[in-house]
């Protein structure tokens, strides 16, 4: 017996001496390692160390964020991107974190909204159609076709964003899932580029079309152009902002592929600025015009929030800043990405529902003239100053040719009102006049009620705040 000790003895010596046969026993901690790649051991292991936690108090090890923070660079460096993903998988499992998943609330979002932009469109496109005297115009062209190209991104939000690991951890989902993300938010970033650019254009062509006043196109055919420009530059920027363009998708690849992309996060910042900037420049040149029209300020009020509409568009624009700090700049894209998927879906939906609110307007006025009519009509007493006097002309012995257009829900065809010529046959003696033929007065004017024909009846084409101008003649 003491013989077989002795020979085990001089056999673990012996083992330990021999060159190579050394041994390393990994220390243990309490996050079980058997999923962990080999590669991400050395770095848990001396994160453990030098934080105050105990190699066993597994609550310890996972509450404290200085091991993560220390052993995460020190993975990304020693492990491939797959390994390193597979670390981040095997620990957060381990230490039983909750997995995060936004993807429903970004599906039931994008598929309400996408709904109700879908009817305000029909009907915009009914009411046009049907009850609009004026047939269809660039403006409206432009939003159709924005609406039109919003519809597939509308699915690929759902099918290709959500259903591909968009709100959830990007360590949570496969490989191949994660380069199939890849693919679509390249394709959404492009969409995006060249919704608002449709959008806007849609806006300022119903700008030129009911705000005739020449200084006012000039302003607005300005805006046009600058909005065409850059959004041509910013729609380029996105298309190639990788080259070859597959690297926006093939860089997550490994062996990872030869290429080169622009600074993605600082472009994102550059559009959405100048997109701010255009939409209060946009909503500035109407309201302008609304100021210095002669109507009755309950009026302007109405039509100023009818425009007014714009400025939320203005306000998610604002609140999606906050989105583009890890835009195109983070560890976790399929997570992190969500706010600017998110706050672009509602960006979109909202800007082609505010292009169809004048149309939607004239709808309601059209089926609920009671409730959404903004016209009144109007009377008028007519007097002829002569002398120093104020006199109604019926007393001044003058002859009263009145013409009278009238249009409204119940009129669509002019009406004109004769009054004959007074005589000294049938001169009214009532007031005391004496019957001699007088001046001859004649004028012709428009009375408007109820308007609910089309949209540019929403505001007063002229600063005197007609659109006929009356004629005064005396004979």
């Amino acid at each position: 017996m003491r013989t077989e000790a002795l020979w085990a003895v001089g056999l673990l010596a012996a083992t330990w001496l021999r060159p190579g046969a050394a041994q390393t026993v990994e220390p243990s901690i309490a996050i079980p390692m058997d999923n962990v790649p080999s590669c991400a051991h050395a770095c848990l292991f001396r994160a453990v160390e030098d934080s105050p936690c105990a190699a066993s108090d597994k609550t310890c090890i996972c509450s404290t964020a200085s091991i993560e923070h220390e052993a995460t660079p020190c993975i990304r460096s020693a492990c491939s991107f797959r390994d390193a993903l597979a670390a981040k998988n095997a620990t957060t499992s381990s230490c039983d974190q909750p997995i995060r998943d936004r993807s429903g609330l970004y599906n039931r979002i994008n598929i309400t909204l996408g709904t109700i932009t879908a009817v305000l469109v029909a009907l915009r496109f009914f009411f046009r159609v049907r009850f609009a005297p004026s047939p269809l115009g660039l403006d409206d062209h432009f939003l159709h076709i924005a609406f039109v190209t919003a519809l597939p991104s509308t699915v690929m939000n759902t099918h290709g964003l959500a259903s591909n690991g968009l709100g959830r951890d990007i360590w949570t989902i496969d490989f191949a899932t994660l380069i199939t993300f890849a693919k679509f938010f390249y394709v959404m970033q492009i969409m995006y580029f060249l919704h608002l650019p449709l959008l806007k254009t849609a806006m300022l062509l119903f700008f030129l079309r009911i705000f005739p006043e020449e200084n006012c196109k000039k302003v607005l055919w300005a805006t046009l152009i600058v909005n065409s420009i850059g959004g041509a530059a910013f729609l380029g920027g996105a298309v190639l902002q990788c080259l070859p363009v597959k690297y926006a998708w093939e860089r997550w690849e490994e062996p990872p592929y030869e290429g080169r992309c622009l600074n993605v996060n600082a472009m994102g910042w550059a559009h959405a600025v100048f997109n701010i900037v255009l939409d209060i420049w946009m909503l500035a040149v109407p309201l302008t015009q609304i100021r210095r029209l002669r109507m009755h300020w309950k009026k302007k009020v109405g039509v100023g929030m009818m425009f007014g509409v714009g400025t939320f568009i203005t306000v998610v624009s604002i609140l999606r800043l906050s989105s583009l700090l890890s835009y195109a700049n983070s560890d976790n894209p399929t997570y992190d990405q969500w706010a600017v998927a998110n706050w672009s879906t509602i960006e979109i939906n909202v800007g082609i529902m505010c292009a169809c609110m004048p149309a939607l307007r004239g709808l309601l006025v059209r089926f609920f003239p009671y409730v959404f009519g903004s016209g009144a009509s109007r009377g008028r007493t007519d007097e002829y100053n002569a002398y120093g006097g104020s006199l109604p002309l019926s007393s001044r012995n003058l002859r009263l040719n009145t013409v009278v257009t009238s249009r409204g829900a119940g009129s669509a065809t002019p009406t004109t009102e004769h009054v004959a010529p007074k005589t000294a046959d049938d001169a009214d003696t009532s007031d005391g006049a004496r019957s001699v033929k007088g001046i001859t007065y004649s004028r012709s004017f428009t009375i408007e009620y109820e308007q609910e024909n089309d949209e540019s009846s929403l505001v007063i084409m002229r600063p005197d705040g007609t659109k006929t101008k009356g004629k005064d003649s005396v004979v």
